[in-house]
Protein backbone atom coordinates (compact mmCIF):
# COMPACT_ATOMS: atom_id res chain seq x y z
CA UNK A 1 0.00 0.00 0.00
CA UNK A 2 1.06 3.51 -1.01
CA UNK A 3 2.14 5.94 1.59
CA UNK A 4 -0.07 9.10 1.92
CA UNK A 5 1.30 11.84 -0.60
CA UNK A 6 2.77 14.76 1.34
CA UNK A 7 0.53 18.06 1.80
CA UNK A 8 1.74 20.16 -0.98
CA UNK A 9 0.08 22.55 0.89
CA UNK A 10 -0.35 22.31 4.44
CA UNK A 11 -1.72 25.79 5.57
CA UNK A 12 -5.40 25.30 3.31
CA UNK A 13 -7.45 28.91 3.44
CA UNK A 14 -11.01 28.66 1.85
CA UNK A 15 -11.51 30.64 -0.99
CA UNK A 16 -12.29 34.26 -0.67
CA UNK A 17 -11.53 34.08 2.70
CA UNK A 18 -10.57 37.41 4.63
CA UNK A 19 -7.02 37.71 5.59
CA UNK A 20 -6.62 40.27 8.77
CA UNK A 21 -3.79 42.71 8.70
CA UNK A 22 -4.31 45.82 10.77
CA UNK A 23 -5.12 49.62 9.65
CA UNK A 24 -1.61 50.58 10.47
CA UNK A 25 0.36 47.80 8.25
CA UNK A 26 -1.74 48.90 5.13
CA UNK A 27 -1.61 52.44 5.92
CA UNK A 28 2.38 52.43 6.13
CA UNK A 29 2.36 51.28 2.15
CA UNK A 30 -1.41 52.61 1.24
CA UNK A 31 -2.65 55.46 2.94
CA UNK A 32 -4.21 57.42 1.01
CA UNK A 33 -6.54 57.71 -2.14
CA UNK A 34 -4.23 57.92 -4.97
CA UNK A 35 -1.82 55.44 -3.19
CA UNK A 36 -4.97 52.64 -2.93
CA UNK A 37 -6.29 53.14 -6.56
CA UNK A 38 -2.52 52.62 -8.07
CA UNK A 39 -2.39 49.70 -5.68
CA UNK A 40 -5.66 48.05 -6.92
CA UNK A 41 -4.82 48.91 -10.41
CA UNK A 42 -1.24 48.39 -10.96
CA UNK A 43 -0.12 45.69 -8.70
CA UNK A 44 -3.82 43.91 -8.05
CA UNK A 45 -4.33 44.36 -12.33
CA UNK A 46 -7.84 45.81 -11.12
CA UNK A 47 -10.57 47.13 -13.64
CA UNK A 48 -11.10 50.27 -12.19
CA UNK A 49 -12.74 53.66 -13.96
CA UNK A 50 -10.73 57.34 -13.50
CA UNK A 51 -9.31 57.97 -10.62
CA UNK A 52 -11.77 60.75 -10.46
CA UNK A 53 -14.81 58.51 -10.90
CA UNK A 54 -13.88 56.27 -7.88
CA UNK A 55 -13.96 57.26 -3.90
CA UNK A 56 -11.38 55.41 -1.46
CA UNK A 57 -14.88 54.04 0.24
CA UNK A 58 -15.23 51.90 -2.93
CA UNK A 59 -11.67 51.17 -3.13
CA UNK A 60 -11.65 49.90 0.28
CA UNK A 61 -14.39 47.45 -0.35
CA UNK A 62 -12.38 45.60 -3.79
CA UNK A 63 -9.33 45.76 -1.54
CA UNK A 64 -11.81 44.20 1.90
CA UNK A 65 -13.77 41.76 -0.79
CA UNK A 66 -16.75 43.42 0.15
CA UNK A 67 -16.93 44.24 -3.53
CA UNK A 68 -16.23 42.39 -6.68
CA UNK A 69 -12.78 43.27 -8.48
CA UNK A 70 -12.14 42.30 -12.25
CA UNK A 71 -9.45 41.70 -13.69
CA UNK A 72 -8.64 44.62 -16.28
CA UNK A 73 -7.08 41.14 -18.59
CA UNK A 74 -10.48 39.91 -18.50
CA UNK A 75 -12.76 42.58 -19.38
CA UNK A 76 -15.08 42.28 -22.68
CA UNK A 77 -15.47 45.81 -24.28
CA UNK A 78 -19.21 46.31 -25.79
CA UNK A 79 -20.46 49.55 -27.75
CA UNK A 80 -23.66 50.70 -26.92
CA UNK A 81 -25.26 53.53 -29.45
CA UNK A 82 -26.10 56.67 -27.28
CA UNK A 83 -30.25 55.86 -27.39
CA UNK A 84 -32.94 57.14 -25.55
CA UNK A 85 -33.60 53.83 -23.89
CA UNK A 86 -29.98 52.53 -23.46
CA UNK A 87 -29.29 55.68 -20.99
CA UNK A 88 -27.03 54.38 -17.61
CA UNK A 89 -30.78 54.14 -15.64
CA UNK A 90 -32.27 51.87 -18.47
CA UNK A 91 -28.69 49.66 -17.83
CA UNK A 92 -28.86 49.62 -14.19
CA UNK A 93 -32.30 48.61 -14.66
CA UNK A 94 -31.14 45.90 -16.31
CA UNK A 95 -28.66 44.59 -14.21
CA UNK A 96 -30.35 45.31 -11.41
CA UNK A 97 -31.71 41.52 -10.70
CA UNK A 98 -28.36 40.03 -11.26
CA UNK A 99 -26.60 39.94 -7.84
CA UNK A 100 -22.37 39.19 -9.40
CA UNK A 101 -23.30 42.25 -11.21
CA UNK A 102 -24.38 44.92 -8.66
CA UNK A 103 -21.43 43.60 -6.56
CA UNK A 104 -18.96 45.27 -8.62
CA UNK A 105 -20.47 48.50 -8.62
CA UNK A 106 -20.27 50.76 -5.49
CA UNK A 107 -22.73 50.52 -3.06
CA UNK A 108 -23.79 53.72 -2.64
CA UNK A 109 -26.19 54.32 -5.68
CA UNK A 110 -24.42 58.36 -5.61
CA UNK A 111 -21.40 56.72 -6.47
CA UNK A 112 -22.72 54.28 -9.33
CA UNK A 113 -23.67 57.73 -11.10
CA UNK A 114 -20.45 59.41 -11.32
CA UNK A 115 -19.18 56.11 -13.61
CA UNK A 116 -18.33 56.42 -16.68
CA UNK A 117 -20.97 55.13 -18.78
CA UNK A 118 -18.48 52.75 -21.14
CA UNK A 119 -16.67 51.43 -17.46
CA UNK A 120 -20.43 50.55 -16.59
CA UNK A 121 -21.10 48.93 -19.80
CA UNK A 122 -17.80 46.85 -20.43
CA UNK A 123 -18.94 45.77 -16.08
CA UNK A 124 -21.90 44.43 -17.29
CA UNK A 125 -20.79 42.52 -20.61
CA UNK A 126 -17.85 41.35 -19.03
CA UNK A 127 -20.36 39.61 -15.91
CA UNK A 128 -23.17 38.93 -18.39
CA UNK A 129 -22.08 38.11 -21.94
CA UNK A 130 -24.15 37.64 -24.90
CA UNK A 131 -27.58 38.05 -23.17
CA UNK A 132 -26.32 41.90 -22.30
CA UNK A 133 -26.14 42.01 -26.00
CA UNK A 134 -29.27 40.76 -27.01
CA UNK A 135 -30.96 43.21 -24.76
CA UNK A 136 -29.07 45.96 -25.87
CA UNK A 137 -29.86 45.06 -29.65
CA UNK A 138 -33.41 44.62 -29.34
CA UNK A 139 -33.52 48.16 -28.15
CA UNK A 140 -31.39 49.21 -30.68
CA UNK A 141 -33.83 47.70 -33.14
CA UNK A 142 -37.17 48.31 -31.11
CA UNK A 143 -35.90 52.35 -31.70
CA UNK A 144 -35.32 51.96 -35.42
CA UNK A 145 -38.44 50.28 -36.42
CA UNK A 146 -40.34 53.23 -34.49
CA UNK A 147 -38.58 56.04 -36.29
CA UNK A 148 -38.99 54.21 -39.61
CA UNK A 149 -42.90 54.09 -38.78
CA UNK A 150 -43.19 58.01 -37.16
CA UNK A 151 -41.46 59.39 -40.32
CA UNK A 152 -42.82 56.83 -43.30
CA UNK A 153 -39.83 55.10 -44.23
CA UNK A 154 -41.66 51.76 -44.64
CA UNK A 155 -42.88 50.83 -48.37
CA UNK A 156 -45.32 47.79 -48.74
CA UNK A 157 -44.01 45.71 -50.93
CA UNK A 158 -46.19 42.53 -52.86
CA UNK A 159 -44.18 39.11 -51.11
CA UNK A 160 -43.10 38.03 -54.80
CA UNK A 161 -41.80 41.75 -55.90
CA UNK A 162 -39.99 41.87 -52.25
CA UNK A 163 -38.13 38.90 -53.15
CA UNK A 164 -37.18 40.48 -56.93
CA UNK A 165 -36.31 43.76 -54.75
CA UNK A 166 -33.85 42.04 -52.24
CA UNK A 167 -32.36 40.06 -55.48
CA UNK A 168 -31.67 43.25 -57.33
CA UNK A 169 -28.33 44.90 -57.64
CA UNK A 170 -29.48 48.30 -59.41
CA UNK A 171 -28.53 51.94 -58.17
CA UNK A 172 -30.75 54.80 -58.95
CA UNK A 173 -29.15 57.02 -60.73
CA UNK A 174 -30.66 60.01 -59.32
CA UNK A 175 -29.21 58.03 -55.33
CA UNK A 176 -27.23 60.76 -53.19
CA UNK A 177 -24.90 58.49 -51.72
CA UNK A 178 -23.13 60.07 -48.24
CA UNK A 179 -20.99 63.55 -48.97
CA UNK A 180 -18.15 61.84 -46.96
CA UNK A 181 -15.74 62.16 -49.70
CA UNK A 182 -12.85 65.39 -49.67
CA UNK A 183 -12.40 66.67 -53.18
CA UNK A 184 -8.86 66.84 -53.97
CA UNK A 185 -6.97 69.04 -55.87
CA UNK A 186 -9.76 71.84 -56.10
CA UNK A 187 -8.12 75.77 -55.68
CA UNK A 188 -9.46 77.44 -52.77
CA UNK A 189 -9.52 81.96 -53.77
CA UNK A 190 -10.64 84.26 -51.39
CA UNK A 191 -12.85 86.95 -53.20
CA UNK A 192 -14.79 89.18 -50.29
CA UNK A 193 -15.92 85.30 -48.84
CA UNK A 194 -17.00 83.84 -51.87
CA UNK A 195 -15.93 80.95 -53.92
CA UNK A 196 -15.69 81.73 -57.66
CA UNK A 197 -16.91 78.90 -60.08
CA UNK A 198 -13.57 77.61 -61.32
CA UNK A 199 -13.75 76.52 -64.45
CA UNK A 200 -11.48 76.52 -67.57
CA UNK A 201 -12.69 79.93 -68.90
CA UNK A 202 -12.63 81.56 -65.27
CA UNK A 203 -8.94 80.69 -64.88
CA UNK A 204 -7.85 81.76 -68.24
CA UNK A 205 -9.18 85.07 -67.34
CA UNK A 206 -7.74 85.62 -63.88
CA UNK A 207 -4.80 84.71 -65.69
CA UNK A 208 -5.09 87.57 -67.83
CA UNK A 209 -6.29 89.95 -65.36
CA UNK A 210 -3.16 88.69 -63.52
CA UNK A 211 -0.72 89.71 -66.26
CA UNK A 212 -2.15 92.98 -66.96
CA UNK A 213 -1.70 93.94 -63.23
CA UNK A 214 1.46 93.00 -63.62
CA UNK A 215 1.91 95.08 -66.52
CA UNK A 216 0.80 97.99 -64.74
CA UNK A 217 2.69 97.93 -61.43
CA UNK A 218 5.74 97.60 -64.02
CA UNK A 219 4.85 100.80 -65.77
Amino acid sequence: MQGAQPNQNPIQIPLHQVVNVTAAQFAAKYQEKREVYRFVASECGGYLPDYDNVTVWHLRDLVAGRRTLIKAQNIKHLHVPHFKKLAIKHMMEYCKGIPKVMKAFPSEAKEIEKLPRQYIINVIFTLVGSPFEVWVNQRIEERHRLIAEDRDLNIELDPDIAAIFQASNSVSGKYQFPKFSITVGVIFCSFEGKLPQLDESYCQKEKVQEADRGGEGAG
